[in-house]
């Protein structure tokens, strides 16, 4: 299924009514929006996944938030659906315009609508569904994911920020993030976590780059896996180049199986990293 290229004025004027007309969801239901941080290589291409936890029980009916980069450190092409936004809201407002639907949008309708806003350096976001509860988002996932490119030579940190969709031209609360919940349109202030993508080098083509040498020493011990633990449960944070000597798997992040692995090679069950 392919997804509608532009943010539509329909769908940003329902969201932006409700925001001014209707109560706030209590802070027990409050939602959140996570952004992965990954590493990526300068030249490679990449992907992040923007999440949603703590969905209430009542299910959101609409969504609308931007993420915001740096477009000299990496290029957006696409803007993909994830799991969560999945409900099956997309084909049930197809069948019920039937054939006169099917013939207008040509098989591209979704209800996330996205817009790769390259004068502002965001991803604007809609998700939203005129149909009644059974199709709304009612579980913790992935709501899309953000595909690009990291720039040639880039380096340092590529942030993602969560903010709202810049709109200028239309009345009303223009600096909040805001999803619609249940059947009554609640109002919810999601709760948000920022995300980062780290820019390594090409770790073939840099012989100062040691696998498993998080700390940049010159060598690889316990002091490395120390260091590399408190990374994952965000204790710690690590260089630039640490982190590329810390991607021991070579899949764009620093995890617990990076972690498993510079383990199995100090006690020598594997010879190499």
């Amino acid at each position: 299924m392919y997804f509608r290229k532009a943010v539509s004025a329909a769908a940003a004027a329902v969201i932006s009514a409700s925001m001014m007309c209707v109560p706030y969801v209590s802070a027990a239901q409050e939602l959140k929006i996570s952004v992965d941080s990954i590493t990526a290589q300068a030249g490679e291409q990449f992907e992040v996944n923007v999440n949603l936890s703590d969905v209430p029980a009542a299910g959101i009916s609409g969504i609308e938030f931007a993420v915001k980069y740096d477009s000299a450190l990496i290029t957006v092409t696409d803007v993909v659906e994830g799991e969560a936004s999945k409900t099956g809201a997309s084909d049930g407002e197809l069948d019920k315009e039937g054939d006169l639907a099917d013939s207008s949008v040509n098989g591209s309708y979704s209800c996330l609508s996205y817009n790769i806003n390259k004068n502002n350096s965001t991803v604007d976001i809609i998700w939203l569904t005129g149909l009644d509860s059974s199709y709304y988002i009612k579980n913790d996932g992935v709501l899309l994911t953000i595909k690009g490119t990291v720039n040639e030579n880039a380096s340092g940190k590529a942030e993602l920020e969560v903010v709202p969709i810049s709109r200028s031209n239309i009345d009303g609360d223009n600096n909040s993030i805001y999803a619609t919940v249940g059947d009554d349109a609640e109002l919810s202030v999601p709760e948000i976590q920022n995300g980062v993508i780290s820019i390594s080098q090409d770790t073939e083509s840099d012989p100062s780059v040691i696998k498993g040498d998080v700390n940049t020493d010159g060598t690889v011990d316990v002091r490395d896996v120390t260091l590399m633990n408190q990374f994952i449960v965000q204790i710690s944070d690590l260089s630039d180049k640490g982190l590329s000597c810390g991607d021991i798997i070579a899949d764009g992040k620093v995890d617990l199986k990076d972690l498993g692995q510079l383990k199995k090679y100090l006690i020598k069950i594997v010879d190499k990293l």
